[in-house]
């Protein structure tokens, strides 16, 4: 499987992140928020569709793995002193304890802006690409708060018209997430995970169309690497 290398425009001046992510699309979306964030990356795309990315994680683990340690390595080959995994599915279908291994830098996932959340609610709702992302963040939330409840719906339509570019207000109306999400809030849902880093792109429109309360965990992701001192700026208040 061929490996896709990109960069921002941040002329490297301290520590820069590398990004790996299942396709073209999120990985961008991804070095573009370090982007906005003056924060040179190097982004790996594994995957060419998103359905080929779903595949992957449904049946074949092992070899899955193996390409995130490969992009790792590329990575770190061109410089990078963390990673970020930039991909909610990918990064609860890998063997994470082995890649972490196998990596020289430091890894974040959005799993594990999950872990830190997940004592500070009981219900949530979770908006996720495919049924593997729903279960493994499922897990991950309730392995820190047995007594949490998760109401799942999942999509990969969805991300496919991301990729397309069709505006975000048009893909609210196309696939009812304001109403969605609303069912989620009427359910008890204290905050709506959007489970999937392709659905930052419609983040704004999304919020303006439901009364549940959003919870996207990219910015939380920078925030632990900021923790973890990778950079030098002062570092916000983790919960919002």
């Amino acid at each position: 499987m061929k490996i896709n290398l990109m960069k921002n425009s941040v002329a490297k001046k301290g520590q820069t992140i590398g990004v790996v992510a299942a396709t073209g699309v999120d990985t961008k979306f991804g070095i573009d928020l370090l982007e906005n964030k003056n924060i040179p990356a190097v982004g790996v795309s594994i995957s060419n569709t998103p359905q080929e990315q779903t595949r992957l994680q449904a049946l074949n683990k092992k070899e899955l793995t193996k390409i995130v340690i490969n992009s790792i390595r590329l990575s770190e080959s061109k410089g990078i002193d963390k990673i970020m995994i930039y991909c909610n599915s990918l990064s609860g279908a890998i063997d994470l304890e082995k890649v972490i291994s196998c990596s020289k830098a430091d890894i974040a996932t959005p799993i594990d802006v999950y872990e830190k959340i997940a004592t500070k609610h009981k219900n949530f709702g979770l908006l996720a690409a495919n049924g593997q992302s729903i279960g493994n963040i499922e897990k991950r939330i309730l392995e820190k708060n047995k007594n949490a409840f998760i109401i799942g719906y999942c999509n990969i339509k969805i991300v496919y018209d991301v990729e397309k570019g069709i505006s975000p207000k048009k893909i609210i109306d196309k696939h009812s997430l304001g109403k969605i999400c609303n069912f989620f809030a009427k359910s008890g849902a204290e905050i709506v995970i959007l489970g999937c880093t392709h659905f930052p792109y419609f983040y704004d429109a999304l919020d303006s169309n439901t009364c549940a309360k959003l919870f996207d965990p990219s910015e939380k992701m920078i925030q632990i690497l900021e923790k973890e001192k990778l950079m030098t700026s002062k570092i916000p208040n983790f919960y919002y």
